[in-house]
């Protein structure tokens, strides 16, 4: 039987179209109740904005947290997970963090060059940036939102009930300021790319096209487009 979460994300798959012809702002991914479309493809975290490849974009997941100066709360950040599906298969899947407003912090969390899951398993390219002040990752994973210990944030998005349906490519690109960093993942089915070579040419698109916004030098940002039809 299909539940109402079920029903409410394949009711906004098949609307998606007709919303996105319609005058939008970019969607407030911190604020708006989900399953939401991203009827503009832009999703928008505080001040910032991250424009997706084209297509039927929906944010299935969102989570909050924290930086400390010390002990004190410095920054909030929110992760925001906008997907592509077709028939229940992931086409694509983009994972923003940002945080809400700038601050000067010892530290962020995590370094720009941590597996997102802490994991290196599957590794296939890595780029160290300015004494690692930014970082690109290629990962080739067996699959994507399956498994019984998906951490909360994943398992908001598995409750999508769409899966990769077969090996998948994750790229990684996390940037860090004194006082900012961001990070995108982009998670895409092994298909979508004709070779691994084609597929990290690709990601050594996202620092070019996000450092910027990562760093809070400007707003706005596109990510690069998709081949293969996830766009």
């Amino acid at each position: 039987m299909m539940s109402q979460w079920d029903r409410a994300f394949r009711a906004l798959l098949a609307t998606a179209a007709i919303a996105a012809a319609q005058p939008a702002a970019a969607v407030d991914a911190v604020a708006t109740p989900l399953p939401a479309p991203v009827t503009d493809s832009q999703v928008k975290i505080g001040p910032r904005s991250l424009t997706l490849p084209p297509g039927q974009w929906t944010l299935v997941a969102r989570s909050e947290g924290h930086v400390k100066n010390g002990t004190q709360v410095a920054q909030t950040h929110f992760t925001v997970y906008a997907m592509q599906a077709e028939a229940g298969a992931l086409r694509a899947g983009v994972i923003t963090r940002l945080p809400t407003h700038s601050a000067r912090v010892d530290a962020a969390s995590d370094g720009p060059c941590m597996a997102p899951d802490g994991s290196y398993a599957g590794l296939l390219h890595r780029q160290d940036f300015e004494a690692g002040r930014h970082c690109l990752l290629v990962f080739r994973h067996r699959s994507h939102l399956q498994g019984r210990n998906l951490d909360p944030f994943l398992a908001q998005a598995a409750d999508s009930g769409v899966t990769s349906n077969g090996p998948v490519y994750e790229f990684s690109y996390a940037r860090y300021a004194s006082n900012d960093f961001g990070w995108v993942r982009v998670i895409v089915p092994v298909s979508t790319f004709g070779s691994q070579a084609a597929a990290v040419a690709w990601a050594q698109q996202l620092p070019p096209a996000l450092g910027e916004l990562l760093e809070h030098r400007t707003t706005q940002a596109v990510l690069p487009a998709l081949p293969n039809g996830s766009h």
